[in-house]
């Protein structure tokens, strides 16, 4: 019966906290060939090699990327890096082309509200010599 209540509470809990304003929230939008909503984005090897990535904010919104262990991220360029609440798109290009040897990654967040909503990998090939 305890675990019943508790259950029913944790639910009233969460539907309550869910009405709130001043929770922001940021759905992936499918891209437009399959019905997979995609964590990553994968770019080619050279200087322009371009992604994005389409999703659906309940407020104003900011992006920004950094490296996998949370460094500055000077290889990538957002465009745009901020927006209003709606249907948004933001394109990630790579600055240079990948001449690490190894395969470059990065850690694009969508923030709302200030908050971390979701964290998006990407990766740039490594270019063959």
């Amino acid at each position: 019966m305890k675990q019943k209540l508790f259950l029913l509470l944790s639910v009233a809990m969460m539907l309550l906290a869910g009405c709130s304003d001043d929770n922001a929230t940021i759905d992936l939008v499918p891209s437009s060939s399959g019905s997979q909503v995609s964590t990553s984005i994968n770019l080619a090897e050279m200087s322009g090699a371009a992604g994005k990535v389409t999703f659906e904010s309940s407020h104003e919104w900011e992006a920004k990327v950094t490296q996998s262990d949370g460094s500055e991220c000077t290889w990538l360029k957002l465009s745009p890096a901020s927006g209003k609440a709606g249907k948004c798109t933001v394109s990630v290009s790579a600055k240079s082309d990948n001449l690490t040897g190894e395969v470059r990654q990065a850690i694009l967040t969508l923030y709302g509200k200030g908050k971390p909503l979701v964290n998006l990998n990407v990766e740039q090939k490594r270019k063959n010599f």
